[in-house]
């Protein structure tokens, strides 16, 4: 230190610069081990249904799940629709099943609102919403329906295929079932 006017030279400054900085990393070190684990804050989802639905009608597979919910279960508890619109995703991801949304949706003799189009009710604005909102959370994962569904039907029908497939689930007006083709 220049004792004429209490100045440090530069090599001092320096030395103490690096000296503080070790003492600061090695502080920062020692803090990090010692602090508890930070658990992780749960991911919200901040989209209102009506925000849902906007982005949803932007987006052909969104736009397709919603149709599919609204004219296969519409009336149905909210399970019910998740495990509908699960039924179409498990498809996609099975080897026997096309791998899109629309080829699942539009084979031939899978869905019956495809065929009887003409004998549906107009639905609601609600309708829509909520099957939007219900298809755009199954798309982003933002609801895990824990099953493999992989067929439904309306409990007031029986189709010879039930016989050969386990039932996971009896929701609302529809029971579920997995297995292959």
């Amino acid at each position: 230190m220049d004792n004429q006017n209490g100045n440090m030279s530069s090599l001092e400054f320096w030395s103490w610069a690096i000296l503080i900085a070790g003492l600061m990393f090695m502080l920062d070190v020692y803090l990090a081990e010692r602090k508890e684990s930070v658990k992780q804050i749960p991911q919200m989802n901040p989209l209102t249904k009506s925000e849902k639905q906007i982005l949803c009608n932007a987006w052909e597979d969104c736009k397709l799940l919603t149709e599919l919910i609204v004219y296969e279960a519409r009336s149905e508890p909210l399970e019910g629709k998740r495990l509908v619109a699960k039924t179409v995703m498990n498809r996609v991801e099975h080897k026997s099943w096309p791998d899109t949304i629309k080829e699942v949706i539009y084979e031939p003799k899978q869905f019956s609102y495809i065929e009887d189009m003409h004998k549906q009710r107009t639905p609601t604005d609600g309708d829509w919403l909520e099957a939007s909102s219900v298809a755009f959370n199954v798309l982003h994962g933002y609801i895990d329906v824990d099953s493999d569904v992989t067929f439904y039907h309306e409990r007031s029908i029986n189709p010879f295929w039930a016989d050969h497939k386990e039932m996971v689930a009896d929701v609302g007006n529809h029971k579920f079932y997995t297995g292959g083709k």
